[in-house]
């Protein structure tokens, strides 16, 4: 154990406190789980949150599947600059023109 990592802190300053007698064995196991709850807690939402951001994100999307982007890349490349973009594009303003207009 390392002199800075948390765990190894508290247990060498509860065995000091155990010498010392300044803390019951209880007291002492009941301090050593909490800290392995609180860990535990602490871990759990660090996967939570590891998981949303795996989800979530475009850049991991495009390096797990490089095929799938740069084909999606392609048709939005090649749509832009076609001719059939601007009759799409007014269909689709003249639609939502008219759902909105309906609320």
């Amino acid at each position: 154990m390392t002199d800075y990592n948390g765990s190894a802190h508290l247990v060498k300053k509860l065995e000091e406190l155990l010498g010392t007698k300044k803390i019951s064995t209880p007291a002492a196991v009941r301090l050593l789980l909490e800290k392995e709850l609180h860990d535990i807690k602490t871990r759990y939402d660090m996967q939570q949150d590891i998981e949303l951001l795996k989800r979530t994100s475009i850049g991991l999307r495009i390096y797990t599947n490089p095929k799938l982007a740069l084909f999606i890349l392609f048709v939005l490349y090649t749509f832009g600059i076609s001719d059939i973009r601007e009759p799409i594009m007014d269909w689709v303003f003249n639609n939502l023109k008219l759902l909105f207009s309906l609320m």
